[in-house]
């Protein structure tokens, strides 16, 4: 059976302005009274915020999550230089290497 409600969002948020839209206009001439016009209106916009709210937090998890990585790379990069002239100074010990958690194994060297 086919539905008339769109499966995608982007064509949710075209058939929910039209539905509000055409309601607004003719909805009392095909059976709804004023509350029920102003109720499906609401139910539409209410949607729509949500896909738009949905969808702006998405793009933003995003956006921070590429942020995110990329400071970590960047980061941690110059770090390992730090970390290697450290382990490279006279005064480097396993007991320094061991406070400052830079103890690695074969599969974590510097």
């Amino acid at each position: 059976m086919s539905d008339f409600i769109p499966g995608q969002e982007a064509e949710k948020v075209k058939w929910y302005d039209n539905l509000s839209s055409k309601a607004a206009a003719q909805g009392t001439a095909l059976g709804l009274n004023a509350a029920q016009v102003t109720e499906l209106q609401s139910i539409c916009s209410g949607i729509k915020t949500a896909i738009k709210a949905s969808s702006d937090a998405q793009t933003a998890a995003q956006t921070a999550k590429t942020a995110k990585d990329q400071k970590i790379s960047d980061g941690e990069k110059k770090l390992r230089v730090f970390i290697r002239t450290i382990k490279a100074s006279i005064g480097y010990s396993y007991t320094v290497a061991k406070d400052f958690l830079i103890v690695g194994n074969a599969a974590t060297a510097i």
